[in-house]
């Protein structure tokens, strides 16, 4: 017999929790070796008691995000599977970018939870379709409005360099020289030297001036 998937259980409802065990139970290669109730306890029993996978709820008591990324960074770290009745697209990019291998929604079939939690100890990144339809759409509709934004200020300012309206659109956000410097990686005289030449394009006399032209 192949050696048995380690699993953790950590969610705030324990008809969930009972649900899942015997769910994994009947399935033959799972063992249940711990369960627990926040994300406290998650990141408590990652640490005390050795398991392949956690699966985890990211809204139940304490921070659920901050426990994925505390979990992620232990040594020989259990892979995480996020099982959340929540679809909000933050939740999703912030576990998944914080060290989640998985996150998927209350409800899935047991035999489809079985098949993602072997992709999953496989080393295999697994994000609900419907999930992943979601996240595309909206990392599609950012790049829209970048190139939308970008269009703006290049037939606005149609006399200003690239750079000259990134420094722009940075002002218009509230930035200082410091924080555009950083944020362009360049020194902060360097941003300075190009703001003489960008107040002088717009007709400005200052910063200020600056922001209230941008669209």
């Amino acid at each position: 017999m192949a050696d048995q998937i380690r699993v953790a259980l950590v969610d705030d409802h324990p008809l969930l929790r009972r649900g899942l065990r015997e769910t994994l139970n009947e399935q033959g290669d799972f063992e249940i070796v711990a369960e627990g109730a926040t994300a406290d306890e998650a990141v408590e029993l990652a640490t005390r008691l050795p398991s392949d996978i956690m699966i985890m709820d990211v809204n139940m008591p304490g921070n659920g995000i901050t426990a994925v990324e505390r979990i992620a960074a232990l040594p020989n770290a259990p892979k995480i599977l996020v099982l959340s009745v929540f679809d909000n697209m933050a939740n999703v990019k912030s576990a998944m970018a914080n060290g989640a291998y998985g996150y998927v929604l209350k409800g899935v079939e047991g035999d489809e939870l079985a098949g993602i939690l072997r992709n999953i100890y496989a080393g295999r990144k697994h994000v609900g379709p419907e999930l992943a339809a979601k996240l595309l759409a909206q990392d599609e509709s950012n790049a829209e409005n970048q190139q939308q934004t970008a269009s703006s200020h290049a037939n606005r300012f149609p006399y200003l360099t690239p750079r000259e309206r990134q420094i722009l659109e940075l002002i218009g956000k509230g930035l200082s020289n410091h924080d555009i410097a950083k944020r362009l990686k360049l020194r902060e005289e360097t941003v300075k030297h190009y703001n003489t030449p960008l107040f002088r394009k717009l007709g400005v006399r200052n910063r200020t001036e600056a922001a209230l032209l941008k669209p």
